[in-house]
């Protein structure tokens, strides 16, 4: 089971610590795992959207089952994001420095798939607005409720608009939420659960016109609402925010894995007969949120899980890439090799269709994503607090040694003052590298650590004893 940290000051119990030593469960790697998962969902709507079987009975059968699988992939990023940004923020990172980092991760990734939703268009003949591009590439289609503004080149591009959206909110959403006592977690977290169910309503009072193109038979202005604006899809967000801080606090009283797996399979199955307004996102919100907690207390406690494993972590790597090439590479492969399969043919087509988007995902993640985090999205260490390295002796040429807490970094991401460093014995000193979240994120995830008893200072010695590996 998770022990509690000692409380802090305020007599809040500051986070959890996993019962093993073993560093790899505070990466949360399950979590990693899943994100494949999620966007293996998106994938397979997008398929069976793109009716590739010469059988109508079979596209049928394959759009009643998959066709609304992405709106639960996408959920799941949503709340994930929320979860793992609140798991791995630190008092001692500045709000600069946040946004750079989660810039620098999505950025590059939509910057290239834009470059190549371009040429694919120019190349077979199809019309680039340039409104739509110039909206598209700031990130900001999604909040014009105008057709010809909404649908990009890149279209997948949509879930950036919201995610940047989240990442810019995040300093002040988290400071927030970390002033809620742990014993209200879960009446806010039930509170913004049924703000997400109401969203539905509202988009319904919407016009009934137009048409959603791609999704003839939803109003546009309800699609808008209740599944691409911003602001609304931040309550998903708030939701991950709320229920990690529920897992930190040591407060989850909720279900475990399995339970909460069912849970989802059946808001799944919820979701394939309710209105689309409500599918999107209301039904599946809450199960999710409770499934994303379960598997991350399961890497806490060590409990087995196959999403720990080698080739599932990969995959969750590579989720980010995979998820913006693939359906680039489902539309035009089709348009090159042609709909009406047989069955055969068209299982061996998606498995061809896969494989080349799990191939460029490869690509992009190799040559751009990573280079670009390790050149612009590294995680700036702290100078040592004052409490470990006693300051230097102020001279003639040297002025006072600055007091504790002192970066000259700018304001914190959480407002406090900057805490002692990561010191988990199994970490030797520092924080592991993260769990990561929606397919967008990549953040440290060692959970925060309490402020160490104050103690006499050691005797000084003319020459101090190198620091343990």
């Amino acid at each position: 089971m998770p022990r509690l940290h000692a409380p802090t000051e305020s007599g809040e119990p500051a986070s959890v610590e996993p019962a093993t030593s073993n560093a790899t469960f505070s990466r949360l790697p399950s979590l990693t795992g899943m994100r494949f998962i999620a966007a293996l969902l998106v994938f397979a709507t997008h398929i069976s959207a793109n009716r590739l079987f010469a059988s109508r009975a079979t596209d049928d059968g394959l759009a009643a089952v998959l066709g609304r699988t992405g709106w639960l992939g996408v959920s799941f990023f949503f709340v994930l994001s929320g979860f793992i940004l609140t798991w791995s923020a630190r008092p001692a990172d500045t709000v600069r420095g946040f946004w750079r980092r989660r810039i620098v991760k999505i950025y590059p990734n939509h910057l290239v798939t834009l470059v190549a939703a371009l040429a694919l268009m120019a190349a077979v003949g199809q019309t680039i607005r340039p409104s739509a591009t110039a909206a598209n590439l700031l990130l900001l289609n999604t909040w014009v409720p105008v057709v010809d503004i909404y649908d990009s080149p890149n279209g997948l591009s949509w879930s950036l608009c919201c995610e940047l959206a989240f990442y810019l909110a995040f300093p002040l959403l988290h400071r927030l939420v970390v002033r809620i006592p742990s014993t209200r977690l879960w009446v806010w977290t039930a509170a913004v659960g049924l703000l997400v169910i109401a969203v539905p309503f509202l988009a319904r009072a919407l016009p009934t016109a137009p048409v959603t193109p791609w999704a003839a038979d939803i109003p546009f202005w309800h699609y808008w609402l209740a599944y691409s604006l911003p602001p609304v899809r931040m309550l998903e967000f708030v939701l991950g925010i709320l229920v990690a801080r529920t897992v930190l606090t040591g407060r989850w009283a909720g279900p475990g894995p399995v339970t909460a797996t069912l849970l989802t399979l059946a808001a799944y199955s919820v979701m394939t007969v309710a209105p689309a307004e409500f599918a999107m996102a209301a039904v599946p919100a809450v199960p999710l949120a409770l499934l994303i907690a379960a598997i991350a207390t399961a890497d806490i406690t060590g409990a087995p899980s196959p999403l720990r494993s080698a080739a599932m972590v990969r995959l969750g790597e590579l989720s980010f890439a995979f998820y913006m090439v693939h359906e680039l590479i489902i539309r035009y492969g089709l348009r090159a090799l042609g709909h009406h399969w047989s069955t055969a043919g068209g299982l061996a087509l998606t498995a061809g269709l896969f494989s080349a988007s799990l191939g460029c995902a490869w690509l992009l993640h190799r040559y751009v994503e990573v280079p670009a985090m390790r050149r612009w999205g590294s995680r700036r260490r702290p100078a040592p607090a004052a409490a470990d390295v006693p300051p230097p002796r102020a001279t003639a040429r040297q002025g006072p040694a600055p007091g504790p807490g002192h970066s000259g970094a700018g304001p914190s991401l959480t407002g406090r003052p900057e805490p002692l460093p990561c010191a988990r014995a199994s970490y030797r000193g520092s924080c592991p590298p993260a769990a990561t979240s929606s397919p967008h994120d990549k953040e440290q995830s060692c959970p925060r650590q309490p402020r160490a008893a104050p103690s006499s200072p050691p005797a000084r010695s003319p020459s101090p004893p190198p620091a343990k590996e």
